[in-house]
């Protein structure tokens, strides 16, 4: 329905919208690529540890804060509920927030995410130190968790999405491959925490180790995350040659589209018709 395209031009957009129903081959995935990126390795350093702060909460504060503050299983099932609607708020505000400072260009990409991982992995190691050391006060033990949970929906705008800025043509791999490694932080927590309280649960030292351990992991994976990342595009993302190819491909087409009878460029528009005699 376009006014000026030529069926030279429509068709060859077409055929490169609906290559990958046809036989077209696709390009290899360059495995020993991605497996090297250092960007890739960030982020799953960055995940892996927002994944152990996370399952620490999720799994084990109800669990202490039914041993270690005496409350019941209503009160806590409550406690497990409320901080993920703060997560998800603090989600939302915080992708408004990366989407601003990226289209203002007060920041780059790069440093977006970097901001995100900030608050995802070393800010909230740095509040699950504070509920390590709020002892039986309840009311601050609340505040610091909430505020933990709350601060790691920072991760939709940080390694998730920075997977995306690394190589959009391969970010599901990249994601398979972040999710297969840090899945084991679902088998490996549970077993280090209930290591360090076995037959002790009781004692809020026990406690702090677990929750120490938690903030060294956030910390040092921020920390590392913010000195070698950055979120740009790799250049094994995509077969450069190609995509020369088919740019010189089309600019052809459209030149030889545009161009009229008489040797000028009128942007697609005919000559006008000679007045008969």
């Amino acid at each position: 329905e376009h006014p000026r395209i030529s069926d030279a031009e429509r068709e060859f957009i077409v055929s490169k919208l609906d290559r990958t129903a046809k036989t077209k081959e696709q390009p290899d995935v360059p495995w020993r690529r991605i497996i090297t990126s250092v960007p890739i390795w960030m982020n799953v350093l960055a995940q892996w540890g927002g994944i152990w702060g996370f399952f620490t909460i999720m799994t084990h504060a109800p669990q202490y804060f039914k041993i270690v503050h005496g409350w019941d299983i209503k009160a806590t099932g409550l406690l497990s509920g409320m901080p993920h609607i703060l997560r998800f708020g603090f989600s939302l505000l915080f992708s408004q927030l990366g989407d601003y400072l990226l289209e203002s260009n007060r920041m780059s990409r790069t440093n977006v995410r970097k901001l995100a991982v900030t608050h995802c992995c070393t800010i909230q190691g740095l509040l699950m130190l504070g509920l390590a050391y709020s002892g039986c006060n309840y009311t601050t033990a609340i505040i610091f968790l909430s505020a933990a949970v709350a601060v790691n929906g920072a991760v939709s705008t940080g390694p998730l999405a920075s997977l995306v800025d690394i190589s959009p043509n391969y970010a599901s791999i990249g994601l398979g491959m972040c999710n297969t490694i840090v899945a084991l932080v679902g088998v490996l927590t549970p077993t280090v925490v209930s290591y360090i309280t076995y037959g002790n649960q009781t004692d809020v030292g026990q406690w702090q180790k677990v929750f120490w351990l938690a903030t060294v992991m956030l910390t040092m994976s921020g920390i590392v995350y913010c000195i070698f990342s950055k979120s740009e595009v790799q250049s094994w993302n995509s077969p450069k040659e190609e995509h020369v190819a088919e740019e010189e491909e089309l600019k052809s087409l459209k030149s030889n589209d545009t161009k009229t009878d008489n040797g000028c460029i009128e942007d697609g528009l005919q000559p006008p018709e000679k007045e008969k005699c």
